[in-house]
């Protein structure tokens, strides 16, 4: 889709696939931030989640109100100049994360999920405050979601690919 929603959950799939591809290399560097970038977004992950949500910017498909969450900037709009750009890749990393550990859905099977509103709700992201019933509210308001053929097809070739976690087992 076009909204935010589904390009932070796009962004946090690759993000994944990059991490276990190169799990001897930096997040610092898998994300191309600097060592004070990382540490801002992981000291505001929810300051981020809570902007995204009180200025509806999840189900927004204007992509100036959200660009510079996804694209190079020198900071991200509505946030603090210290904030780097590209915030979204991070909050889809987590997001990623969070749904690979609170589901028994196997990796190829997510990375081909492209309902936003049902991986919202399965990842449980955290920085909803652990309010299930503000993640089926958020999740009933999003509109279908459908991604470019483009970049299913990244996504899904991804995928197909082994990838590892740390203890070097199959997952």
């Amino acid at each position: 889709g076009r909204d935010l929603l589904s390009q932070i959950i796009y962004k946090g799939k690759v993000m994944y696939c990059i991490d276990k591809m190169l799990s001897n290399t930096s997040l610092t560097n898998k994300f191309r931030f600097t060592q004070e970038q990382m540490d801002w977004v992981i000291d505001n992950e929810s300051n981020i989640w809570t902007y995204f949500i009180e200025n509806d910017l999840l189900y927004s498909s204007h992509e100036q109100d959200f660009r510079t969450f996804l694209h190079y900037a020198p900071f991200s709009k509505g946030m603090p100049n210290d904030s780097p750009a590209r915030v979204a890749y991070f909050i889809g990393y987590k997001m990623v994360n969070e749904f690979i550990d609170r589901t028994e859905i196997p990796i190829e099977a997510m990375m081909k999920l492209r309902d936003s509103r049902q991986f919202l709700k399965l990842s449980k992201y955290k920085y909803l405050n652990g309010d299930l019933s503000l993640i089926h509210s958020l999740a009933t308001r999003l509109p279908s979601p459908s991604f470019w053929v483009i970049l299913f097809l990244i996504v899904t070739g991804c995928a197909s690919r082994s990838v590892t976690n740390n203890e070097n087992t199959e997952l």
